[in-house]
């Protein structure tokens, strides 16, 4: 009679044990679950917000948008240069935090954009300086628009909207 209660304390213990073993787990699991929503109520909108910030820089380095809110009267080609520079420049060091919430690759698509575009802008004013004035190069800048420039803005917004939607 004493090794069937020996024999059945030690089933008793195993059990005991592997219950508390899987409730152990099961607790930490949903702690951890627990956590994870939480840091994602929180970072979800930054996310989100980092996105739509993005976007607004990109569409606000587009040569239509670019060319258009800037005070370019009276300008010579190389002050013209510098303003599109540093305008693009600005925006983009404004935004540069943003990249924490976005992918490696949107960031470098993003980039890639803003350098293209002004790069593109820069070089054009640089092929009118002396054949037009400032007026007539921005015509010429708004009608001749860089391809390059504008597929590679397109890309960054679709791989902007692509993580959204991956993600949200």
């Amino acid at each position: 009679m004493n090794n069937d209660w020996t024999g059945l304390l030690g089933v008793a213990a195993v059990l005991a044990g592997a219950g508390f073993i899987f409730f152990t787990v099961w607790k930490r699991s949903r702690g951890e679950a627990a956590v994870k929503a939480a840091q994602q109520a929180v970072s979800y909108p930054l996310r989100l917000q980092a996105a739509e910030r993005m976007i607004l820089f990109l569409e606000r380095i587009k040569p239509q948008n670019l060319l258009t809110r800037i005070n370019a009267a009276d300008l010579s080609p190389t002050e013209l240069q510098q303003l599109i520079l540093r305008e693009v420049r600005t925006e983009f060091d404004h935004n540069a935090a943003q990249q924490l919430y976005l992918g490696k690759e949107t960031w470098k698509k993003i980039s890639s954009a803003a350098t293209a575009t002004s790069a593109a802008l820069v070089h054009a004013i640089a092929e009118q300086a002396g054949k037009t004035g400032t007026r007539e190069t921005i015509v010429y800048l708004l009608q001749n628009e860089d391809e390059t420039a504008r597929t590679l803005i397109e890309e960054a917004i679709g791989a902007i909207k692509d993580e959204v939607q991956e993600n949200f």
